[in-house]
């Protein structure tokens, strides 16, 4: 794979530490990052943030392969690029299969499947929108998201920015958590598990400017994803009762 690598987007990104939970040793209202400049760098074990930490290389059938960078727990697509064939490979194969107990001609009989990257593609599809989480209860604290989406990406919101989240392009989400209050020895932490097929038809029918919203219960028990209204099928949701500890907790 012989590409150019987005330059001034990579220093861009290595100049930029992305917050990960609150810590009580940093009381400065969180943002979902800092620009540090460069040659500057922040500690997990003594502030909520974390630079650069990984460079996440993904392969897909048919020579697709995706890049990530990784800040802690919060990982960014940076493109999808395409491998090409390497035609002279002689030396290659003898130096790979060397270390192997097959040959080549039976690893391709019996080994190789002729699959498309047209699932692992289909993946990085995005919609533009936002996550909301809602409740009847006006009592109703928000503390911290995670998301992981289909397509890789990790993307965690905070205090105080959780209670309005941007609306920007977003790929389907796998999986999803969030932790709230409702009162002192009232919170909650809250699990939804996605199925991308299902999760696309409804995502599909949306505008440009959709809402994801997590719809709480009433009683703390539940919650219901809906976009636009219209309800997101789940493999699984799950709530359990927690006891984080947060700055904004009620005492």
């Amino acid at each position: 794979m012989k590409v150019d690598f987005p330059v001034d987007q990579i220093k861009d990104y290595m100049e930029r530490a992305y917050a990960q939970s609150e810590t009580s040793m940093y009381d400065a209202p969180l943002k979902e990052y800092k620009n540090l400049g460069r040659n500057k760098k922040f500690s997990t074990a003594t502030n909520p943030y974390s630079s650069f930490s990984d460079l996440v290389f993904g392969f897909a059938p048919k020579g697709m392969v995706v890049i990530w960078i990784n800040f802690g727990k919060v990982r960014i697509e940076l493109d999808r690029y395409q491998a090409q064939v390497i035609k002279s490979d002689k030396e290659l194969e003898k130096k790979f299969f060397s270390k192997l107990s097959v040959t080549r001609k039976e690893m391709r009989e019996n080994r190789f499947l002729d699959i498309s990257s047209e699932e692992w593609d289909n993946y990085r599809t995005r919609y533009r929108y936002q996550p909301v989480i809602t409740s009847n209860n006006k009592e109703l604290r928000l503390f911290e998201m995670n998301f992981r989406y289909y397509n890789g990406e990790q993307e965690t919101m905070l205090r105080p920015w959780i209670d309005n989240v941007a609306l920007k392009n977003r790929a389907i989400p796998k999986e999803l958590n969030f932790t709230w209050e409702t009162g002192k020895d009232q919170q909650y932490r809250g699990y939804a598990y996605f199925n991308w097929e299902k999760a696309n038809d409804v995502f599909k029918k949306t505008g440009n400017q959709a809402r994801l919203e997590c719809k709480i219960a009433s009683d703390n028990g539940s919650f219901e994803v809906l976009v636009d209204n219209h309800p997101v099928p789940t493999d699984s949701i799950r709530v359990f009762k927690t006891n984080d500890k947060f700055n904004d907790s009620y005492k």
